[in-house]
């Protein structure tokens, strides 16, 4: 069954998000939920947190790698819903960590309930990254003239 936006929104808010935890505090939203967020006008920025390696071999379209450990990742400063997606099994310090951390910078964070294999399982798309160097707040740049083939810029960006 497929929620609202609205209804979505509110689980975010006010912390109702799909199913029990013993880690008191973290919301977590099913797969449905989140591909419904997906596709709404406001989507949140999902998080890949398990991992290069494990990220370049499959993930939620969109979600963007932060690596694994949380005190080496610096998000850029934010507002509006975060999904985070962590690898099976993870410790509730973990996913307290990772959860805090982007509080500290202005997101509101929800986990994927069941990680990446729950997504899998309920047969939604998966996306194979182009990169996994992606992180948020991360800003175009331009080689400069000389440090390239035929001493042009691969890319300029105005």
């Amino acid at each position: 069954m497929h929620l609202p936006f609205f209804t979505l929104l509110l689980f975010l808010l006010l912390g109702l998000g799909g199913g029990a935890s013993a880690e008191q505090g973290i919301r977590y939203l099913s797969p449905d939920m989140v591909a419904d967020a997906l596709v709404s006008p406001a989507p949140p920025l999902v998080v890949d947190a398990r991992g290069r390696d494990i990220y370049a071999s499959g993930t939620v379209p969109g979600a963007v790698n932060a690596g694994r450990d949380p005190e080496g990742f610096l998000p850029a400063k934010g507002s509006g819903a975060l999904l985070l997606i962590l690898r099976k099994g993870a410790s509730p310090t973990l996913k307290r960590a990772w959860a805090e951390r982007f509080s500290a910078f202005g997101y509101t964070v929800a986990i994927l309930n069941g990680g990446f294999e729950a997504w899998q399982a309920a047969g939604l798309p998966v996306e194979i990254p182009a990169s996994g160097h992606i992180k948020p707040g991360s800003t175009p740049f331009t080689i400069p003239r000389g440090l390239c083939e035929a001493n042009t810029p691969a890319q300029v960006h105005e």
